[in-house]
């Protein structure tokens, strides 16, 4: 696929790939306890293009990162059975994961893995078969491909159906975008966007950003209550390389992953450079929270609501947490556009400048 797919069983990993492995650690320790304190006894977790399991020098990869947060998880009574199904393409890469870097270390008897080489389309298929449509666990597919071929959306809404499914994807941009007018290439696009429509997409400078809108755009189309979270990463010139797409139909994996955003990227901008010193991160400071009174009021304007229902509209409509909310409020009674009744649904008196769920507010027009 494209020239920058390493050829060699291991390789050295750009400042980007940490970058991602760090959003993946951080989510998948949420999402294991949010799926075992829901009572969930079996979690399935997939990573599509595995690798070799570290880098040339010696950098953990991503397999390594699932057992490690499945391992850390499982100091609690009666933990949930893990099943991972590491799936690669390279059987050089996936035989010294296998006999050279998982052994490495003993893992506790709830944790299950197995490595199998293939086709991630076919072997995935394959495994969503197995699982049957009874009472399937909830699966993690994190699917991190070095072009685009061979991930078709069919196979990932395959996975989105079932209860409680999410996928991480590679959304390669700069790939899709560099050969999207190569005929050879075209039908692994359409299989991978799900229409033939992204052909007719314009020369312009913006068509990457265009190219991800009318993926997204086939997503909302298939799937209802759809989260989508995006993450962009760019090289040293600030050019996109890839995004990172979240996709999940429950809010609080959705808020879940916009806390490990934030995490990553506290400017809100959910974009890493290779330009960035990878141990600082990214440390600009915008004004979040007059941004965000700005949607609320566009939203609620003349209204009066509670505290919760704003909540809810900011959980699932917008990349900001419950903590800029808070602030966001307590700007708007400063500047005497959001008026907070004195009581409180339970009848109790409101804290000065609080924002509990229990409060009532009003959106000036």
């Amino acid at each position: 696929m494209p020239s920058a797919t390493p050829e060699t069983t291991l390789w050295d990993a750009d400042p980007h790939t940490f970058v991602k492995h760090r959003l993946l650690r951080r989510y998948l320790g949420a999402w294991y306890e949010i799926l075992r304190k829901g009572g969930h006894r079996r979690l399935a977790l997939v990573d599509g293009f595995c690798g070799p399991g570290e880098y040339g020098k010696g950098e953990v990869g991503s397999p390594v990162i699932a057992l490690e947060v499945a391992c850390a998880s499982s100091n609690v009574d009666n933990p949930p059975l893990y099943t991972v199904l590491f799936i690669d393409e390279r059987a050089d890469r996936l035989r010294h994961l296998e006999e050279v870097v998982l052994p490495r270390r003993e893992y506790p008897p709830n944790i299950k893995y197995q490595c199998r080489h293939g086709a991630f389309a076919q072997v995935m298929s394959e495994a969503l078969d197995s699982y049957g449509e009874r009472n399937p666990p909830p699966m993690f597919a994190f699917v991190d491909p070095f072009g685009f071929s061979g991930v078709p959306m069919s196979l990932l809404q395959r996975i989105m159906a079932r209860e409680r499914s999410e996928v991480f994807l590679t959304f390669m941009a700069r790939d899709i975008n560099r050969f999207i007018d190569d005929s050879p290439k075209q039908s692994s696009i359409v299989e991978f966007f799900g229409t033939p429509d992204v052909l007719k997409i314009d020369r312009s400078d913006s068509r990457i950003e265009q190219l991800l809108a009318i993926y997204q755009d086939q997503w909302r189309q298939r799937t209802e209550s759809l989260f989508i979270g995006t993450f962009r990463m760019t090289n040293r010139n600030d050019s996109i390389i890839y995004y990172l797409i979240f996709l999940t139909k429950h809010v609080a994996g959705f808020r879940a992953m916009k806390r490990a955003m934030w995490y990553e990227d506290k400017g809100g901008d959910f974009k890493f450079s290779d330009g960035t010193n990878p141990m600082q991160g990214t440390l600009l400071t915008l004004n979040h929270e007059g941004q965000l009174l700005k949607q609320l009021q566009e939203r609620f304007a003349g209204q009066r609501v509670t505290v919760e229902a704003v909540r809810r509209f900011v959980d699932e409509s917008t990349i900001y947490l419950d903590s800029h909310m808070r602030q966001s409020l307590k700007l708007g009674e400063t500047q005497g556009v959001v008026i907070p009744d004195p009581v409180k649904a339970d009848g109790k008196k409101r804290i000065g400048r609080t924002f509990p769920n229990e409060v009532t507010v009003t959106f000036m027009a």
